[in-house]
């Protein structure tokens, strides 16, 4: 074999395992992503006097089902599995709600603020959680600490405006 037909043959071979890895990439693997972010905060009348609005989007290349949407207090971030958590009432018409590839939904929740003073006597935690299920039937929480913002709502103070990233849906 002559070197120029060895040269030929690598980029060939180089060739076939780029196609190879472009392919799978494109009709096999399947990513899961949402991007969160809280956008505003509004003080309301009525019995849900605080209105909490998010941005999420969806950068992966599969639908997401936005399942539901709960208010949570308890000691630390685990979520429904955890025993320590109590749930309360929250309004919002924004669920379930699929959340298409590359789509970015506003989702308006309503809470009724007292939940921050009755949590400050036992030193307990506010969590807003989201439940996604995605295309193949997994589930996933996330839960967004929110207990910083009690009765200030500075964008300077609290961290709780920063994106927050949901990755990978597994077993």
């Amino acid at each position: 074999m002559s070197q120029n037909e060895i040269i030929t043959l690598t980029f060939s071979g180089i060739a076939i395992l780029v196609s190879l890895i472009t392919s799978y990439y494109q009709f096999f693997w399947k990513q899961t992503k949402a991007n969160f972010r809280l956008v505003w905060i509004q003080n309301n009348d009525g019995q849900f006097d605080r209105k909490y609005c998010y941005v999420i989007s969806n950068p992966g290349n599969q639908e997401l089902l936005l399942n539901s949407i709960h208010l949570l207090t308890g000691n630390s971030d685990k979520g429904m599995a955890s025993e320590s958590y109590g749930g309360h009432d929250i309004e919002s018409t924004d669920y379930p709600k699929v959340i298409k590839v590359g789509e970015i939904a506003p989702i308006n929740i309503c809470i009724n603020s007292n939940v921050y003073g009755k949590l400050n006597e036992c030193n307990k935690k506010v969590f807003i959680m989201f439940e996604f299920v995605s295309v193949n039937g997994r589930k996933k929480e996330f839960l967004h600490d929110i207990t910083a913002i009690g009765e200030n709502h500075s964008k300077k103070e609290i961290k709780v405006w920063e994106s927050n990233l949901l990755k990978g849906f597994k077993d």
